[in-house]
């Protein structure tokens, strides 16, 4: 059976998943979703991920060594290049923009795309929207521990 585009692009995702898991493993921790971010246009690269723990938002340099975040990173920018690679092949606009969240519970992967290079207009940049992804999560774990107040005076 043929490969298509959907099946090479879909196992390219799943390894920045796996690379994720990896390193998680390597360190003994568990993660109840992992954050995946990837920007790429013509002129820059840039991947990174977070993780929420025990219901908390960490980095990757929060549970390594820089030395081993750097060696993930590295790995993760490089297969960027495999991503635009599969994209050029089946003659398919490849996204500037990927934002994956995958659940290890259920194995769901979610992504979002973007194809708008907002490097270009110079309104914000790649780790400023990542940083504020990691915001974002932080405020939505903050939200889920703080107990529910329910109607009712005293």
């Amino acid at each position: 059976m043929a490969r298509c585009f959907e099946d090479a692009f879909m196992d390219l995702q799943s390894e920045y998943v796996s690379l994720c898991l990896e390193y998680l493993e390597r360190f003994n921790v568990a993660a109840s979703t992992i954050y995946i971010y990837l920007y790429q246009t013509n002129r820059e690269r840039m991947f990174n991920a977070f993780f929420e723990s025990e219901r908390s938002i960490v980095s990757l340099g929060e549970i390594g060594t820089d030395d081993d975040s750097d060696e993930v990173l590295d790995i993760g920018t490089d297969d960027i290049q495999r991503l635009v690679d599969v994209c050029e092949a089946y003659r398919r606009p490849c996204p500037n923009e990927f934002k994956l969240v995958y659940d290890p519970a259920s194995h769901s992967l979610d992504a979002q795309y973007g194809y708008e290079d907002y490097s270009v207009k110079n309104e914000v940049d790649s780790v400023d929207v990542f940083l504020d992804w990691i915001k974002e999560a932080k405020r939505d774990t903050q939200l889920r521990r703080e107990p529910s107040t329910t109607g009712g005076g005293q």
